[in-house]
């Protein structure tokens, strides 16, 4: 069961949804230029990367960095689709595994933050007393 202030995407959702949205990032870079296009598909799968690592678990967040890196290196800097492995790929790898750590750290401290707001923010209310105390059954008789 979760808890109700964790606020966290559950793996189930958070995978698909980075994998949907990296999708669309790196098929709205295609129109771009040779030239531009690897930056731009890095930049923009970099963000997409740290708001859904965020958001979401570690395995979804882990599994979205590695897609994005598959549509970077696939679509971004190679020439037909094909899967390479060379400066260009791992410097990209680079760039989503950082990406991916800033997000799981930034979500993570935005979750203890709002948990705590929320435990402070907690009125403080006593609960009653079981039983009669001596000093009242003094006072009362």
């Amino acid at each position: 069961m979760r808890h109700p202030h964790s606020q966290v995407l559950p793996g189930g959702f958070g995978y698909p949804l980075g994998f949907a949205s990296g999708f669309v990032v790196t098929a709205a870079c295609i129109p771009v230029g040779d030239a531009a296009r690897p930056a731009a598909a890095a930049i923009g799968l970099a963000i997409l990367v740290a708001v859904v690592s965020a958001v979401t678990t570690v395995p979804a967040a882990a599994a979205t960095t590695a897609v994005c890196w598959g549509f970077y290196d696939t679509f971004a800097i190679g020439v037909r689709g094909d899967l390479t492995f060379d400066q260009a790929a791992a410097v990209g790898l680079g760039v989503l595994v950082c990406a991916c750590a800033v997000g799981l750290v930034a979500g993570a401290v935005s979750r203890a933050r709002r948990r705590y707001a929320t435990l402070a923010d907690a009125p403080f209310v006593p609960t009653p007393r079981q039983g009669s105390s001596p000093l009242w059954e003094k006072l009362s008789h």
